[in-house]
């Protein structure tokens, strides 16, 4: 069983192993609140051997991006795939060259995300933290 939107937290995936409740999950990084919790539950699975199948939620470009980085970490024994819904909005957020090389997509070898984000159409943030 692959499971979907269940594993939320850290605690929640440790419990869904622990109960060898399944052997795989659709990662979902936007749904743990940042990168850097979504690549510990990464870890989790790896450690427990589950599939990984690295989707977003429907969001922009922007929102795509570390996850095609993210999805490049996994070893491909456990690697299923990654869902790039991206294409079923009809605003593009940003430029990226990411390419599809032998069915994966490959993230750009540009420095950082390798996006250029289209602020014409972001416009002028609402907040700012600096």
């Amino acid at each position: 069983m692959i499971h979907d939107e269940v594993a939320l937290t850290e605690t929640s995936m440790i419990q869904m192993i622990a109960d060898d409740a399944g052997e795989g999950i659709n990662l979902k990084g936007q749904r743990f609140g940042r990168l850097a919790k979504a690549r510990r539950v990464r870890d989790l699975c790896l450690a427990a051997g589950y599939v990984i199948s690295v989707q977003e939620t429907c969001g922009s470009g922007i929102g795509f991006t570390p996850l095609v980085h993210l999805a490049q970490t996994i070893p491909e024994p456990v690697f299923r795939c990654v869902l790039a819904s991206r294409d079923m909005l009809s605003v593009k957020t940003a430029d990226g060259d990411h390419q599809i090389v032998d069915g994966y997509v490959q993230a750009a070898p540009t420095p950082g995300l390798g996006i250029i984000p289209r602020l014409d159409i972001l416009k002028k943030p609402v907040a700012s933290y600096f």
